[in-house]
């Protein structure tokens, strides 16, 4: 084990990288010597590392056998081919692009759920971190799903534009100053106008009417779990939030249950914070509680009418830090731990 391995972030001025950045310096993550590194125009800007700005470099000619650990963000081509140099220079290589979403051989995990599928990375090089979706939703459901079984899921998932990056989020506040401003909009990253709006979609529609982000959980949580016997159905949509997801969720259990052993099962999960709908407290919202927050926040928990097997309820969490960035961080100080 390594003690404090030197580490590589490709990918440092995307909004995740920062968040890696960040979160490294939060959690007094073993740092030896930190390398942020990026393509094109971002080469040569600065990042702030606690009380340090950090320079950029060329990811592209950046030697990786220097480091021990390296973690890839942003372009899922560019993650890829740059990766998969670093592993094969002797990197451990931990990604958040997407870049292996489909590949059987790189393992996706979640700390929380499958921390013994690391192992793969003495083989490969390579562990994935899962789409934000899937370790928020999987998070706050799989406890349930161990103690009473999941047979079908219906999936609502609404979108922070933070997903796009900077640039979603600057174009949502250029939008909304327009607006305010009575001058008319432009949409850039979005194809209609964001602000004060609802999208139907997220992604290009592929097979079937569905979008790329909804066929990718559904193909995400089949790896994850790969013993479930479960059917899914899965909408994305885009809503006019800077940071903060919401997942509207409806299950159909394999036994029937009360609301009161659900909760039980909520009130033991780790990451997990519930907090009753219509009780002493506010339900959380994806602006005031899910965005920054490292906690995964569950709400309006409720069976249907009559019957005790049809469950409901709300997931929120804020994609770019629990989604993604800490996801990677928690994996990192496992390896630290164990396989570095």
């Amino acid at each position: 084990m390594e003690s404090k391995p030197d580490i590589a972030i490709v990918g440092a001025t995307h909004l995740i990288g920062e968040t890696l950045i960040q979160l490294l310096h939060e959690r007094d993550f073993p740092v030896g010597s930190l390398h942020l590194l990026d393509t094109g125009e971002a080469v040569g800007e600065f990042v702030a590392f606690g009380e340090e700005r950090l320079r950029v470099r060329d990811a592209e000619s950046f030697d990786f056998s220097a480091v021990a650990l390296t973690f890839t963000v942003g372009d899922p081509q560019t993650a890829r081919r740059i990766g998969e140099a670093a592993a094969e220079s002797g990197s451990r290589v931990v990604d958040a692009s997407g870049a292996w979403a489909d590949d059987p051989d790189v393992a996706l995990v979640i700390p929380e759920i499958n921390p013994h599928e690391l192992d793969a990375i003495r083989y490969r090089g390579i562990v994935a971190s899962p789409d934000c979706h899937t370790v928020l939703l999987w998070l706050a459901l799989e406890p349930l799903r161990e103690r009473f079984g999941l047979r079908q899921l219906f999936v609502t998932a609404c979108n922070a534009v933070s997903h796009q990056g900077k640039a979603g989020i600057e174009e949502l506040a250029r939008q909304t100053t327009d607006l305010l401003n009575v001058r008319p909009i432009e949409p850039e990253r979005f194809p209609q106008q964001i602000a004060f709006n609802v999208l139907a979609r997220t992604a290009d529609i592929l097979q079937g009417g569905h979008s790329a982000d909804e066929l990718r959980l559904v193909e995400e949580t089949r790896r994850l779990l790969p013993h479930a016997e479960l059917d899914m159905m899965v909408t994305v949509a885009q809503i006019p939030v800077f940071f903060g997801d919401v997942l509207q969720i409806y299950g159909v259990l394999e036994v029937p249950v009360d609301v009161d052993s659900l909760r039980a099962v909520l009130a033991e999960t780790p990451g997990v914070e519930y907090i009753e709908a219509g009780g002493d407290e506010t339900e959380p919202s994806p602006v005031t509680d899910a965005a920054g927050s490292d906690a995964v926040y569950l709400t309006r928990l409720r069976l249907a009418p009559e019957r005790g097997d049809v469950f409901g309820v709300w997931i929120l969490g804020d994609c770019t830090r629990k989604g993604s960035a800490l996801n990677c961080v928690q994996i990192a100080e496992i390896l630290v731990k164990d396989y570095l």
